[in-house]
């Protein structure tokens, strides 16, 4: 959303109770700092919130799941490789 230059239609397809939950209005648990973010996002444009099961066979669900689960066994590898990662 961050990406968008003017107000645009968007659909939040998400298998996190929690984000749905948060872009619905929901109270934060954690991450306000985070949160407060997405929602100052999500208030610049038309949000639908489209809340689905995880490992459901959603095509795109399952391509962000495997990315990330990469990304997170990359930041591993590197944190126990002695790398400094940003962040970590």
């Amino acid at each position: 959303m961050k990406a968008f230059t003017r107000r645009c239609r968007v659909t939040v397809v998400t298998d996190s109770q929690y984000l749905a939950t948060i872009l619905n209005g929901g109270k934060a648990r954690a991450n306000r700092d985070l949160v407060q973010q997405v929602r100052q996002l999500a208030a610049r444009h038309d949000v639908t919130v489209e809340h689905i099961r995880g490992h459901s066979g959603h095509a795109q669900n399952e391509r962000c799941d495997w990315l990330a689960t990469a990304a997170a066994a990359q930041r591993r590898q590197k944190v126990a490789g002695g790398a400094h990662v940003p962040g970590g």
